[in-house]
């Protein structure tokens, strides 16, 4: 049975539809950026256990350069395509080794460090998390030395006003 008022739909129940259609669409791309973001911590926590691994398996019995310093060119030269030297953002891993304490973290033995640049404020605060999980002995944000603590890591990261900061995380040498 067919009413008199049952012609179609009307205006409002229209802009419910395309209203419900907009939120729906806007929790899927937010979700999907999240997600996106995610996986490239996952990466980024995956590299840097293989970065570690890696160069102290190459290192292995032997010792670091006598001018410590940046060590990309020997890895990218020996160690070939088995290791990225980029971040998942784009920018590159800068991997020294350091056989004094010349970045002033207070370590008294070798150790190779992992310097992360152009994060934001969020991904700074990951990426030092990531450093802390990962058994980091020493991290500086910004160039200052912070303590292994969730609340110094967050200081430091939003300390600075743009989007430039910089982690760098310390590893003995195995």
């Amino acid at each position: 049975m067919k009413f008199k008022n049952d012609a179609g739909r009307s205006m409002m129940e229209m802009v419910l539809y395309i209203g419900i259609v907009l939120v729906m669409t806007a929790s899927t791309l937010r979700m999907y950026g999240d997600s996106v973001e995610k996986t490239r911590m996952f990466q980024l926590d995956s590299q840097i256990g293989d970065i570690v691994e890696k160069v102290n398996l190459y290192y292995l019995g032997r010792s670091y350069p006598q001018s410590s310093g940046e060590i990309n060119t020997v890895i990218k030269k020996n160690l070939g395509n088995e290791i990225s030297l980029f971040d998942p953002w784009g920018s590159e891993i800068i991997v020294s080794a350091r056989n004094t304490d010349s970045a002033n973290l207070g370590i008294d033995k070798p150790y190779m460090d992992l310097k992360i640049s152009n994060l934001d404020t969020k991904r700074c605060m990951n990426v030092a998390n990531t450093f802390v999980q990962k058994s980091s002995v020493g991290l500086l944000i910004n160039n200052r030395k912070v303590d292994l603590n969730i609340s110094d890591i967050a200081d430091a990261c939003s300390s600075t006003s743009d989007e430039n900061n910089s982690v760098q995380g310390a590893f003995l040498k195995d």
